[in-house]
């Protein structure tokens, strides 16, 4: 009788280039995807934390209330910019400088934009990085997923305290952006299985 061999599947090999290549194109499609799906919920649900109260007051477009609170975020913004600036210094190759760099640079936008929002009343933020990420490119990345965890949190707990409905609107679409850098982080740095790209 002659004996079956077992069926051998065949086994794809990640090369060093098809890692940074699929880890670029990881980024950049978590990034990507919906920056601004979420922002009319939060908004919504920053209104209805700060406003239970039998009488419905209308959120007002503009507030200068709110410029202490975006100052700060603005400063934490700069600081990021300034810690990816250095994270890139690390010893990391060319395809993961660039995946690090997309995000660096929406961090820039978002200073930009703030600024944008605050006009004259802005403040001049810091430039001081907020650490120095240094090591391998899931050591870095480890770094810079709880940073992105901490500027988020920083930027959620805002949102109670804006008082005006364009303030709100703008920092919930940053939130939303932020919450995809730490899920590609965290992906990067193995800390987070690959499905979270999926969400």
């Amino acid at each position: 009788m002659s004996q079956r061999m077992p069926a051998v599947e065949p086994q794809s090999v990640d090369t060093p280039e098809t890692n940074m290549i699929s880890r670029r194109r990881m980024i950049t499609s978590i990034l990507a995807g919906g920056a601004m799906a979420a922002a009319p919920v939060l908004v919504g649900r920053a209104s209805a934390d700060s406003g239970s109260t039998a009488t419905t007051v209308a959120q007002p477009e503009r507030s200068d209330a709110d410029n202490s609170v975006l100052n700060a975020l603005l400063s934490q913004e700069s600081r990021m910019v300034a810690t990816y600036n250095a994270a890139l210094g690390a010893s990391l190759s060319k395809d993961d400088i660039a995946a690090l760099e997309l995000i660096r640079d929406n961090h820039l936008a978002y200073v930009h934009a703030i600024k944008g929002y605050l006009g004259t009343s802005f403040t001049a933020p810091s430039n001081a990085p907020l650490a120095s990420p240094a090591g391998n490119l899931a050591a870095v990345a480890n770094a810079l997923a709880a940073l992105e965890d901490q500027t988020l949190n920083l930027h959620l707990g805002a949102m109670a305290s804006l008082a005006a409905k364009d303030s709100s609107t703008l920092i919930a679409s940053i939130i939303t952006m932020e919450a995809r850098h730490s899920t590609a982080l965290a992906i990067v740095a193995g800390n987070a299985p690959t499905a979270a790209a999926s969400r």
